[in-house]
């Protein structure tokens, strides 16, 4: 199934700090558009080895990340984001984005050594700078403007991908025929 940015939106909002307010609504509903924007742009690089018959096939799997606010805190801190707010932002964003992409968050791929068989992946590239047009974007239009909004964009997107760089994934590689010799191939895959 496909990244979902109302899942995600839910997710950063239980996340958030309580009562969480218009704004919480605002900022949740912004990551949530971009971050599923950035995915459906092809903005993660899945990386793996399959296991199985000789031959070429699809690749297909389930992709989890541990909901971690670290890497989006670190990249607040970096970029001067340190307000009374910014623990709480950071825990909603990580913990949201990560809760959002283990329920909704699957990969595709190909495989051009493994006909049939099963998949392990890492995360290889998350393109921050397409991530963080995709959130200024949705930002504007929540209605989140103002001249520090470039930033937040900026060191949101700088933390999220530090997050699903952490991700990894399993799944299996199928085909319509497969070759009777045992094999091992790399596979390249996309998060969708």
């Amino acid at each position: 199934m496909p990244v979902n940015p109302a899942n995600i939106a839910a997710q950063i909002i239980v996340a958030g700090p309580k009562p969480g307010g218009p704004v919480l609504v605002q900022l949740a509903t912004a990551v949530g558009a971009g971050v599923a924007a950035w995915v459906a742009a092809n903005g993660v690089v899945l990386a793996g080895v399959s296991t199985g018959l000789v031959g070429a096939g699809a690749v297909t799997g389930k992709y989890v990340v541990v909901p971690n606010p670290l890497p989006v805190s670190a990249a607040m801190a970096a970029s001067g984001i340190v307000g009374v707010t910014a623990p709480a932002i950071a825990v909603a964003v990580g913990v949201g984005v990560g809760t959002a992409l283990n329920i909704d968050a699957t990969y595709v791929g190909a495989c051009a050594g493994v006909s049939v068989g099963t998949d392990q992946v890492i995360t290889v590239y998350a393109d921050i700078p397409t991530l963080t047009a995709s959130l200024a974007s949705a930002m504007t239009a929540t209605g989140m403007v103002g001249p520090t909004m470039p930033q937040v964009a900026a060191s949101l997107a700088a933390g999220i991908a530090g997050l699903v760089m952490t991700g990894t994934g399993t799944g299996v590689v199928a085909s319509t025929a497969a070759g009777p010799i045992p094999t091992v191939s790399a596979s390249t895959s996309r998060l969708v």
